[in-house]
């Protein structure tokens, strides 16, 4: 057999491992996605449980609002994904998330209230850490 031969039957060995592993990845991807569809379900089914309702909740509700609910992170995630990239950024922030929920009114101006707490509880960690850096730095006074 010529070389070239032997290259073409060792190549195909290698791209059929590839294949198996690219297959493996996928296979366990697919598992990990098929268990956090599990878990949204569950969780939504619970969340059913704790209201105040008058009618039980169907089986088929349940597995749809989870279904749907799953449906709609994935969308959020790509629009967060999108947003951070248009601004040129490898970070999905909270201006993200906020202008993601900007279709809703009551929604980001919630968020946008939780944001001014987190930005509040932050400015006062970053004090603190200031303060200590500057101790350190200083121990005489």
């Amino acid at each position: 057999m010529s070389s070239a031969g032997k290259k073409g039957a060792a190549g195909g060995g290698s791209s059929a491992l590839v294949r198996r592993d690219e297959d493996s990845a996928r296979a366990e991807r697919q598992e990990e996605v098929e268990r956090l569809r599990a878990a949204v379900r569950f969780v939504g089914g619970k969340m059913c449980d704790q209201t105040d309702n008058y009618l039980p909740f169907s089986r088929a509700f349940l597995a749809l609002l989870g279904t749907q609910a799953f449906k709609q992170c994935g969308l959020l995630g790509k629009d967060l994904e999108l947003f951070a990239t248009h601004g040129r950024r490898n970070t999905v922030t909270t201006n993200d998330v906020l202008m993601a929920s900007r279709r809703s009114k009551s929604l980001h101006a919630a968020m946008a209230r939780q944001k001014e707490v987190f930005d509040e509880q932050n400015e006062v960690a970053r004090e603190a850490r200031r303060q200590r850096k500057r101790a350190r730095q200083d121990p005489d006074e």
